[in-house]
């Protein structure tokens, strides 16, 4: 069995209320549209490779405060698609490429994919997915030429990536820290733009040499010390120019944007982290331009989870992107 289904967690609560009722219904064919959960239960990359283990088990622990933490929506329904588990006896590659077929799936059936990590590397299939689909074409955006004459052209995909890390080493398969430069290359080979947008990087676990190839890729970013709800026009304005010029967004939220004292369970977490205010705000503001397609939420290490800590707010990010995408 490819999948654990995560009813054990997920269960139905009758309505208190006329606008208020939350509805966890296992994933089929369903044709109401609404949003997938997805747990992709890798470390894969991190268990070769760093030596804290324990992100597999994320999945699982965001599921459980997301039933406390979630009010839903009656007209936007949250699915449950089940957990794929590496231990099944997948290889790193066929894991990926399942992870891309579910996505794709959801997409054709209208819904919003909510990918639950496991380790940043489950991005990647999220991002590859996304880029394909809306490449196809029959999805291609068009766009006005000068003469306000209608050009075909390849759609825009950014990935907005709320992370401490750029997550941009150089490699030649995906490792600890390289899940964008995977990305990057990916749309090399397909002759596609990579925009990139990093949300509380931190200055001190980035290299130099990082932040040179970041610019060479012309990627941009804000760093954790600018994230704060003093500079909200500053982060507002940044977000805008982003999202001005890309027509579909995909959101890769790390927890270790947070520093260990809110989200103890991260690895790699010895970060300034950022505050949840501004996190609220920006993804509020993120979601509010219509265009992000694609939520994963990575990194949580159950093991470390002070009191679920972690969870609870990896939660309301989960929480608070449905809450906002449930009302456009």
């Amino acid at each position: 069995m490819f999948f654990k289904q995560l009813n054990q967690w997920f269960v139905r609560v009758i309505p208190n209320s006329y606008h208020s009722s939350t509805t966890f219904r296992s994933y089929t064919e369903q044709s109401q549209v609404g949003a997938v959960l997805l747990g992709v239960a890798s470390d894969l990359s991190l268990g070769r490779y760093r030596g804290r283990l324990g992100d597999s088990d994320g999945p699982e622990s965001i599921c459980r405060a997301l039933k406390k933490e979630y009010k839903g929506s009656p007209s936007f329904p949250l699915y449950d698609a089940g957990i794929i588990d590496e231990l099944d006896g997948l290889e790193f590659n066929e894991l990926q490429a399942l992870q891309y077929q579910k996505i794709v799936d959801f997409f054709d059936k209208g819904h919003f994919p909510v990918i639950l990590g496991g380790g940043h590397e489950i991005s990647i299939s999220s991002y590859q997915a996304l880029s394909d689909y809306v490449n196809q074409p029959k999805h291609i955006a068009h766009q006005l030429n000068d003469n306000n004459e209608e050009k075909g052209r390849q759609a825009r995909v950014g990935v907005i990536n709320f992370d401490a890390h750029f997550e941009l080493r150089p490699t030649l398969s995906p490792k600890v820290g390289s899940v964008f430069h995977s990305i990057a290359s990916y749309c090399t080979e397909h002759h596609r733009p990579f925009h990139y947008l990093g949300l509380g990087i931190c200055n001190r676990t980035n290299s130099q040499s990082s932040f040179e190839y970041a610019e060479k890729l012309g990627c941009h970013w804000l760093l954790d010390k600018e994230m704060t709800m003093r500079n909200k026009k500053i982060v507002q304005n940044k977000i805008d120019r982003f999202l001005s010029e890309i027509d579909y967004i995909h959101i890769s939220f790390d927890l270790s944007v947070f520093s260990a004292t809110v989200a103890s369970g991260v690895n790699l977490s010895r970060v300034q982290g950022v505050e949840w205010s501004i996190v609220e705000y920006a993804l509020k503001r993120i979601i509010s331009s219509g265009k992000v397609k694609i939520l994963d939420v990575v990194e949580l290490n159950p093991e470390f989870d002070y009191e679920d800590q972690t969870a609870r707010i990896a939660a309301k990010v989960v929480s608070t992107v449905l809450s906002k995408q449930a009302m456009l």
